[in-house]
Order: structure tokens, then sequence, then C-alpha cells
């Protein structure tokens, strides 16, 4: 053997005696609870902020040991949880043998508020060799991160699997670099590499008893796991974090619908040499100073190109807000590249965003002739040697309410209904030329393009479509008298419309966009807004748009004032606008004509399918009506029709979006139907806000009616200081009446009636408002109050001349509790923020037994905090 020959095998020898391999699943236990070591650490991603921070907490009380009892979850086939001596107690269960997890936010509320913020965390399952549990969701993602020991060469090599569910989307292993000491990642940039896994899955026939009550039996098809590789060099200091990433997904409040619980059954990253890093498939190099020259040379050569352009509004000019934003855009990547904060690894994603911006810089330079046949302004302005904006309208077409194209409305903000103006003279507030509803209301469109609303309703502008085609439509207002001692933004809306509609809602909506704010906009408020949107219309469909302050419930100095309303169909004579010159513009398109995507419905689907397979049909509380089931089984049987119908050009985009929005609402409507349990309580108790030592309190007494608050005693007493009160001015006692039919309660005080909108009015119990309290389950404390109406009490109380009037809610808020101590009683806040709301029994076996029940038992209490607790006792 040649001594070069021998040299070099000695080295390779060497360094593979020398290379070093960590191994995730391997950590001990004692290590893991204490977040790692100097290479592995336990974070939490942001997605908004792009920011690592490590977990704070490692215990039993995270989401890793709540129980869906609806299919208790699997991984490969096998149960991930242990269900022994574990009952259904709804969002209450707790698998019975807990598993410690990193965590921030407790499990700790029976509703699904914050949702996201509980279902993140790290944990072990000894039952997979200790595969590491990551879930997270879209707006947090665990990142097990590993900080590099040394400068050189990795490579990483992995296999991870997606808890079993129904149809499925893949989700994605993202690995992300990090230079030294750096906490902040964009969450779109990457190193480039993303390792689809858990796509597919399927429900296994015949299956019927998957609930936890019913036996928990695997509903779904077993997953199977994926493999990952990739290399990477890398300097001391360096961390790579590999995270679970869930942004392919359809958005839910409720991260368990996508079945985000994923495993790693390995994670090794090994120390190797240069060759066999870079013969790796997927090998990434950070430091690689190349693709950061091609990135700079760009970015010099886009400058150069932007300073030819002028901006302004004539054709062949780009608007100047585009022109400085991609001014910015240049001299920040400078920046970046320069402090590294741009490197290798994340080049291709910033070059990327670099060219999409240019597109769109190139698509908004203004190219349309606006003299061009079936273009035209309703609307247009220039500004004089002052600055001041001088405004030139359409004449013919304000003088005309006809909708050839153009016509004024009124659209009612409860409901959407569009009404036509069918005043036009100077006999209105305006005191000038205006379509207006009355003369001495606030509200008007007047014929220089000045708009004012109302807060209950907002006037808008309709554009019909006189024949099929594509269409442009320009927008741009601006607040010229904001009150700059209150923020409440105004907002452009713009809907669309078929040509019998009569009302414009949330579902027909296509863009909104605020202005207005005296807080954040820059210019106090007076900053001008622009939106623009393609169409494609047939003859008859229409665009509408409002001017909305009803969001911020004010219309003070709510006047807003068009700048700009247009409409085109031609580039030029010769050349009519074309859907693909819509789809490269860069600007909205909206084409409810286009063939239905059926994806986000399918998912709908298979939830509604779920609800109906583990709610129970009756007419007991807790229960839910035959009529009910049915008429979301009807709704399933509708939606399904169209999976059939899926590339029937029929079946337009708009047509599937209206199906879904349906199938919401029988969801809903499904669950709002379940039989309540009502409690009638008789006698005197004040009214409690649960887990606080807040009260509802009297507050203040205003003509013929006490306002109401929810306070605790410091409140009262910082109130009592203030006012020159006393502690009796506050309390109030509640008598409870149950009526005499039905499940409604009447509510007094020694001053008089409870209203359903929680302020008190003078005058004998049978006069009082009927009230319904309603409770989850039989033995719970805590309950919701509902109205007459339907609507559910809040825990607050906003003023609306000419009462404070308390917030309320569509859906139940169980919020409340009935104390028999008034609140000058509350000392020990913790002690009420313990209190028990109920308790159930079992024996050694699970079996839940009654209160007769005589020997060693099991105690599982739920406290009005959220957690639960369960303990042996000797019941005698």
């Amino acid at each position: 053997m040649k001594k070069i020959y021998f040299l070099l095998a000695c080295l390779c020898m060497t360094l593979a005696a020398n290379a070093q391999t960590w191994k995730l699943t391997e950590m001990a236990e004692e290590t893991f609870a204490q977040g790692g070591d100097e290479q592995w650490a336990f974070e939490k991603y942001t997605y908004e902020t792009g920011t690592y921070t490590r977990f704070e907490t490692y215990d039993t009380k995270s989401t890793v040991n709540y129980v869906d009892i609806y299919q208790p979850e699997r991984v490969g086939g096998m149960l991930i949880q242990n269900l022994e001596n574990v009952f259904a107690d709804g969002e209450f269960t707790w698998v019975y043998y807990v598993r410690p997890a990193w965590y921030d936010t407790e499990w700790t509320a029976s509703s699904r508020a914050e949702a996201n913020e509980k279902f993140v965390y790290v944990s072990r399952l000894p039952e997979l060799n200790n595969a590491v549990e990551v879930c997270g969701n879209q707006q947090y993602t665990p990142a097990i991160s590993f900080t590099v020991p040394a400068n050189g060469y990795y490579k990483v090599s992995g296999e991870i699997i997606r808890q079993d569910g129904a149809n499925l989307k893949a989700i994605h292993v993202v690995p992300r670099f990090r230079h030294a000491a750096t906490t902040e990642v964009e969450k779109d940039v990457t190193m480039g590499l993303a390792f689809p896994f858990g796509e597919g899955g399927e429900m296994i026939d015949g299956v019927t008893n998957f609930r936890l009550a019913d036996g928990a039996e695997q509903r779904y098809t077993a997953q199977e796991p994926s493999d990952f590789v990739f290399a990477f060099t890398a300097r001391k200091g360096d961390v790579i974090s590999f995270e679970v990433n869930y942004l392919s997904l359809a958005t839910s409040s409720w991260p368990r619908d996508y079945y985000p619980r994923s495993f790693y059954r390995q994670l090794d990253v090994e120390q190797v040499d240069e060759a066999t890093a870079k013969a790796t498939e997927n090998y990434v190099d950070p430091y690689d100073e190349g693709v950061l020259t091609t990135l700079q040379n760009r970015v010099d050569e886009l400058t150069d190109l932007l300073n030819e352009y002028d901006f302004g509004t004539g054709v062949g000019m780009i608007p100047a807000d585009v022109w400085e934003q991609m001014q910015a855009m240049l001299e920040e990547y400078t920046a970046m590249i320069d402090d590294n904060t741009i490197n290798s690894t994340n080049a291709a994603q910033y070059m990327e965003r670099l060219e999409e911006a240019w597109q769109k810089v190139m698509a908004s330079i203004i190219a349309i002739d606006m003299t061009a046949q079936g273009n035209s302004y309703l609307f247009s302005s220039t500004t004089d040697e002052d600055g001041n904006y001088v405004i030139t309208a359409d004449e013919d077409a304000m003088a005309e309410n006809s909708d050839m194209p153009w016509g004024f409305y009124s659209r009612v903000a409860a409901n959407g209904t569009l009404e036509k103006l069918t005043n036009h003279d100077d006999n209105n507030l305006a005191k000038t030329e205006a379509w207006y509803r009355a003369s001495n209301q606030w509200f008007y469109i007047t014929d220089q393009g000045s708009m004012h609303p109302l807060t209950d309703r907002a006037p808008g502008i309709m554009f019909s479509a006189l024949a099929d085609g594509v269409y442009r439509l320009d927008l741009t207002v601006y607040r010229p008298n904001p009150n700059a001692s209150v923020e409440n933004p105004l907002y452009i809306r713009w809907y669309h419309l078929y040509e019998d509609a009569t009302t414009a809602t949330a579902d027909n909506r296509v863009l909104s966009e605020q202005y207005g704010s005296v807080a954040n906009d820059g210019e106090g408020g007076k900053k001008p807004i622009s939106t623009a949107l393609y169409a494609y219309l047939k003859e008859g469909d229409r665009l509408f748009f409002e001017v909305d302050c009803y969001t911020s419930n004010r219309n003070s100095s709510a006047g807003t004032q068009i700048l700009n309303l247009s409409v085109a169909t031609h580039v030029s004579d010769d050349e009519p606008i074309t859907v693909q010159m819509a789809k490269n513009s860069g600007v909205l398109f909206l084409n409810p004509y286009a063939a239905g995507d059926c994806t986000e419905l399918r998912t709908i689907i298979a939830r509604a399918d779920s609800i109906l397979t583990a709610t129970t049909m009756g007419n007991e509380p807790g229960q839910y009506p035959e009529e009910a089931r049915q008429a979301l089984q009807a709704a399933v049987d509708d939606a399904r029709a169209y999976l059939q119908m899926e590339g029937d050009p029929e079946l337009t985009q708009s047509l599937v979006d209206q199906m879904a929005r349906e199938l919401e609402k029988a969801i809903e409507n499904y669950l709002e139907a379940r039989v309540p349990v009502v409690l009638q309580p008789r006698g005197e108790y004040s009214i409690r806000r649960v887990g606080t030592d807040k009260f509802i309190t009297r507050k203040d007494l205003a003509g013929d009616h006490y306002y109401a608050d929810v306070t605790n005693l410091a409140g009262v007493e910082a109130d009592m200081a203030k006012n020159g009160k006393t502690i009796d001015d506050y309390t109030w006692t509640f008598i409870f009446t149950p009526a005499e039919d039905g499940n409604e309660v009447y509510i007094t005080t020694e001053d008089g009636y409870m209203t359903t909108d929680g302020y008190v009015r003078p005058g004998a119990p049978s006069e009082a408002a009927p009230l319904t309290l309603v409770k989850q389950e039989p033995e719970d404390e805590a309950f919701a109050i509902r109205r007459s109406d339907g609507l559910y009490w809040g825990d607050s109380f906003a003023w609306k001349s000419p009462y404070n009037l308390v917030t309320t809610s569509t859906s139940p808020l169980y919020i409340w509790v009935l104390d028999t101590v008034s609140i000058t009683a509350i000392e020990d806040t913790e002690a009420v923020r313990a209190k028990a709301l109920h308790t159930e029994w079992f024996d050694i076996s699970g079996r839940r037994i009654d209160g007769a029940y005589r020997g060693i038992v099991v105690r599982r209490t739920t406290y009005s905090d959220g957690s639960v607790k369960s303990d042996k006792v000797l019941r005698r």
C-alpha cells in the first residue's frame, strides 16, 4: 500500500473513532426531566413572532393527559394512553395514569378557550420505546433543538409517525437553522427542507364501539412511520431546530381536529466527515457565500431598475406606496445580508420573496388606459398647489340611482339588508346634493363622494355588470376629520352579489381593509387607503362596497371621502382584460364561476360524521333530539352529494363555499339543540364569577334603574374611596323564584327585578324578566345564564345608552356559580378558586357508584379552575 493511501486510511479511521452520535430517544429520564442537556433542548416556536422560548413547566398537568372520549387516540394502532380507571366526563376527561410533559399552559378550563396555547407540549411515550411525542398547532409548535458542539459536518437520521386518523393531509418535519444565540426565525424562512409524513388514513369498516364509554375499539387504520435524512455544516453554538409544522392544514380552533400528535421514534445527529455530508441527498451549508452574492447582486439590479420608474398615478407609473415599499425592502435586505441574518440556509426563501415583491411592483404599473371603451371613473381626484384634494365626479351617474352601472344604497348592519336610497337633493345634514335616508340623519353619499355612516347601517355604492367579462375596480378613500382622541378605525368592505341577492353578509364578503386609525396609520387617521380587485362577472352580477363604522360602534367623525372609484374592462381599446391578466396581476381576483375544490368541505363532513356518531339521541338532559339529528344528517347528505360532483364545471367554488357554510351552520344548530340541564334555585344567593372572588354587584342608581358590575371587594373599596359611598351601596343578594311552568327563574333584589340585560328596575317580583340557568351536567355547580332570546350572559357590562348592558354570547358561557355569602365575606381568593364543582365516586374496578356505597372507593373531584383530582378514600 502506498504511503499516502495508508495515511488517508488512518485519518478516516481516526475520524470514525472520534465521531459521536447524539440520540434523542436514548436520553436518560432525569435528563429529559431537566429539559435536556448541552446539546438537546425543548422549545416552543411561535409562528406569529418567529420566536423560540424554552418550555417553562415539566409535570403532569398538560393536555398530553387529556382523553378524547369520542375516539381515544392511537399511534400505529396502539393506544396512546392507558385507559384503565378512565371515565367519560366530556372535556374534563383525564387519563388516570398520567405522564409528564414540557409545556407552558395547563389544561384548566372546561371550554375550548385558548386551546392552541394548551395543546403544545413535548413528552415521552415509554410504550413506544421512549419515542418523543410532540403536539402543536397553527399558532405554536414544539421544537426539538440541537446545539452544535463543534465546527464540522453533521448528518441527521430521523423516523416519525403521526397518530392514527381519518383521511389526512400530510404534515411536515421542518428543520430550521439558527446562528449561535439567535432566538428568532421567521416562519417561512427554513433550511429549504420539509419532510412530509402522516398522509392518508381511513376508517376501519364495521367499527362502532370506538367511544371510550363503548369500549374504545380501534377506529382508524394504523399510520406508518416515515424516515427523513439530511446533512449540514455548522459552527460551534449554531442550533438546528426540528419542528412538526402544521401550517399546511385547515385552520381550526380545536387543534385535535387535524390529529397533530406526532412521535419521533428516532432522531439521531451524527458527526461525519465532509465527504459523507456532501454525499447525503439533502445537504445544506449555512456558510456558502455564493448564494449570498447572487442575492446581493439581484438586490443591486432591482434597485437600479426601480429608480428608472417614476411613481405616481399616471399611465406607466408605479403607485407611490408600492414604490416606497419596494425601496424599503431592498434596503432591508442589504442590511440583513451584512449582519448575516440572511445566510445560505434561508437565502432561497428571501430570493423568492424578493421576486414575488418585484412581480407585484411590475403588475402595479398603471397600464390601463382609462379612456378606453368600458373604462370610467365615478370619482377621480387631483391636488391643487396647496396640496388639497380636488374631486371630479361623473355628474350624470350621480344624478341617477339606476344601477347602470352605479347605484347608491344603505346596508343594515344587523342583517345585511340592502335598501336603495331614494332621496337626492341638498335637504340633508351634508348641506349639499347627496343621496340620503332622512334629512335629520348623519347618513349620506354626496355628489362629490363624501360618505357618512351610522352605527347601525352603512352607506355603500353598487356596481352592476352590464355584460359578461373581467372587471377591475379601484377604490381609494381617506378620512378627512378623525377625532384624534378616540381610536375607532373604519373599514371598507366589498361584497359579491348575484343578480337577485337582497342582502350582503359576511358569507359573501370578498375584501376588507381598515383605515382611519388615529393610533396606527402614521398620519393621525388621515392616511388614504386603496383597494383593488379583479372579478369575473356575468351580466347582472354585482359588487358592493360599504363604509363601516358599526364595528367600533361609534360614528363620531366617521366621514369618508372617496378620492378614486373606477371600473375598467379594457387595457386599451383593442385589448380587453382577460382572466390570465387578472391572475398574473398580484391583485385579488374573484371568480365565483371557477371549478370547485371540495377539500375543506370533506373536512367539515368528517367532523359532522364524528359528532353524529359520538352524541346520544333522546330527550333527557345532555342528549340531542332526534329531529336535530335528522336535520344535521340531511345537511351532511346534501354536502356529500357535492363530493360526487367534484370536477363538474357546474359545481363552482362559490357553490362549494356556500355548502361549507351551510354545513358549519347545521353543525352549530345541532350542538345548540342539546337538551339543557336546567338549574332552578329557590331562595337567596349571591352570583359569583366561577373560580374568582368577583360578584355581580350594584353599581349606580341612574333614574329608574341600577347599573350592575362584576367586581371583587378590592374593586368595591376603590370605588367607595373615589365616590364617597359605603359597602351597602354595592351589595346585592338575589332572590330566586322558579317559574310555575317552564324552565325559567325570576331574579329579584330589594331594589326591584333583574332585567334580561343585567340591570335592575324597580318593580314587583311578578314583573321580573324570565331567565334560564343552564348547566353542562346535572352535578355541576357552574351555570350559564340564558335570556329569552337565546343569548347568554357574559361577565362584563358595556356602556350602551341609556343603560349598562351585560355582554352576550350565542354560545353558553358556564361562568357563574351561586354563593351563600356576599362579596364582603370573601377574604381568601385561593380558597374560592379551589372550590369543588362536583364529585364522582367509583369502586376499585372503575365502575361508577352511588352515594350509598361503602368501602374503599375512588373519589374524583372537579374544581372551579378546571383541575381534576382523584384519590382513594374509605367510606364507612
